[in-house]
């Protein structure tokens, strides 16, 4: 089964426009149907999330939202949510954080490796771009 969730900030907007989703992927565990020894045993069913997006800033935007969602809803068990700003804007800190590492780490203004810039040819053959060819076995 493939489920398609999207956070309050991608709602309603999919599909060519610049906005990230996430994804809930589950694995049913198709044996355990099949088996009728053990009426006890559990299945062994498990999901995972995916987030996707045309670029790094609209995937940690569908993960901060779908943070700051599951937050405050726990959060508002306990607090009325208009006291839980703070915690919204500590989430925001984080994000904003890792935000900066991630474009920080990129090797931005640098030629990529392997592009042109080099003299000789290459490897010859023709495949370009400083690369060794594959060979396949």
């Amino acid at each position: 089964m493939l489920q398609v969730q999207r956070g309050p900030g991608a709602l309603g907007k999919c599909g060519g426009n610049g906005a990230g989703a996430a994804v809930e992927v589950t694995f049913y565990d198709a044996d355990f149907d099949d088996e009728e020894e053990d009426s006890e045993a559990e299945s062994r069913d498990d999901f995972m999330m995916l987030f996707v997006g045309p670029d790094p800033a609209s995937i940690m935007q569908v993960q901060r939202d779908l943070l700051v969602q599951d937050v405050v809803n726990m959060m508002e068990r306990h607090f009325d949510g208009a006291e839980l700003s703070g915690v919204v804007a500590e989430i925001d800190k984080l994000f904003a954080q890792r935000f900066d590492d991630l474009v920080n780490s990129m090797q931005l203004g640098k030629p990529p490796r392997g592009s042109g810039g080099g003299s000789g040819g290459g490897h010859g053959g023709g495949h370009g771009g400083g690369r060794k060819p594959r060979h396949l076995h």
